[in-house]
This record gives C-alpha cells, sequence and structure tokens, in this order.
C-alpha cells in the first residue's frame, strides 16, 4: 500500500507529532486514496513516511476513536466501511442527539465554550475557502463535539460516541454535493444562534442542518 506517490508529497520529518501523521491519513481516507475496508500496515506507512512505528499505531488509534478506522483481532486496522442501513440508523440518531444539544448548549454554555466554538468556525470558514478538505473535517467534528459536550450531559456525551459521530462527519463531507463555504455558512447559523441563547432556534438549524446532509447522503449511496 502506497498512500501518497512520491511525486506529490515529501517524506514527514522525523520529529513530527502523531497529529501530523493522522493528518496525513484523513486526507487519504477523504480523498479515496485510502477506500472503505482497505487494511492499513503499520509498517509500511511508517516506511513510506520515514517515521517508527509508533505515532503511525497512535495516529491510527485516534483515528479509530471517531469511527474512520476499525481495528480487528489478529488482522490489523482498516479503513472502516459503513452500510446504508448503519448510516439511515445514525443519522436518525444524530439527529435527536444534537438537536437536544443544541437546545441545552444554548442555556448552558460558557462564554469560554462559546469563544472555542466561534474559533472552530472561523478556521473552518477559512479551511473551506482554501479547500483544505481533510482539515475540515477535524474542525467539523470538532465543531460538534464542543457542542455536545457544551450540554453538560455525561450520558449524552457517551450516545453520541457510541452512534460513532465522526464517522458521519467524514461521510457528510466526502459524499455531500454541497461545498465546504456552505457547509461552514450553516455551523455559523448554529453558532449564531448558540450566541443569542436561543435553544429553539439552535435545535431547529441543527435539525436542519444534519436532515438536510442525510437526505443528500442517503439519496446518493442508494442510487
Amino acid at each position: 500500500m502506497q498512500i501518497f506517490s512520491k511525486g506529490n508529497i515529501n517524506p514527514i520529518e522525523r520529529k513530527v507529532l502523531r497529529q501530523d501523521i493522522k493528518r496525513f491519513l484523513l486526507d487519504a481516507i477523504v480523498t479515496g486514496q485510502l477506500k472503505p475496508g482497505e487494511r492499513i500496515v503499520e509498517t509500511r506507512v511508517a516506511k513510506e513516511l520515514q517515521v517508527s512505528q509508533a505515532p503511525v499505531r497512535e495516529a491510527i488509534r485516534e483515528l479509530e476513536q471517531i469511527g474512520l478506522i476499525e481495528t480487528k483481532p489478529f488482522q490489523g486496522a482498516f479503513v472502516k466501511a459503513t452500510s446504508v442501513k448503519e448510516l439511515r440508523d445514525a443519522y436518525a440518531c444524530r439527529e435527536l442527539l444534537e438537536s437536544y444539544a443544541a437546545k441545552e448548549a444554548a442555556r448552558l454554555m460558557t462564554e469560554e465554550q462559546i469563544r472555542e466554538l466561534r474559533e472552530l468556525v472561523e478556521k473552518m470558514v477559512v479551511l473551506a475557502q482554501e479547500g483544505e478538505h481533510a482539515a475540515y473535517v477535524e474542525h467539523d467534528t470538532a465543531f460538534h463535539l464542543a457542542l455536545v459536550k457544551a450540554a453538560d450531559n455525561s450520558m449524552l456525551e457517551k450516545l453520541w460516541s457510541i452512534v460513532r459521530m465522526g464517522n458521519l462527519v467524514f461521510v457528510s463531507t466526502r459524499f455531500s454535493r454541497k461545498s465546504l463555504p456552505e457547509m461552514a455558512a450553516q455551523h455559523q447559523g448554529i453558532l449564531e444562534a448558540l450566541e443569542e441563547r436561543n435553544p429553539e432556534k439552535a435545535a431547529v438549524l441543527v435539525k436542519s442542518h444534519i436532515e438536510g446532509l442525510a437526505a443528500e447522503i442517503l439519496k446518493s449511496l442508494e442510487r
């Protein structure tokens, strides 16, 4: 498996952190260089990027935590393949969980949490304009996780994690026909409702955002 052609990228310097390796793997998944169900071999990735296996293993573990990679006993790590049925069920849960989270967050979130979301959205707008798909996915995932955490409900966080929302964010940005700037603008609207401390508006905007993505993506995958 060669994720990157030698003409497209230079080997990572040895001092690089696992976050950089994570970004490279994420970019390979987002662009389709690593396909669903494809095995990721630590030794090959480490050799290609000229790093040790330890940071590669850590990067794979982090991507597994957000649902983009799955590890099978005695087989290794693979790009997570998600069925249409699984996506349909997960989006239904996501709509319920995140609309509730938005309503609670609008009431409870601190100024520091609002500032965190604002910084994420500002960065998402820039990344969207620059077409930085992989980096956008990371910040999009961070936005939704921060929104859920702002609801201050530990059970909600656990349920969100179980449904593997990080994977849904990836699918949304990978298969949606909406442009990245359009998706970033939707997040700006959600942020504004939260800043206004308007629970109903925040919940409606989140629900609309997720419903629209789900309908579009499922229709595309079912063709």
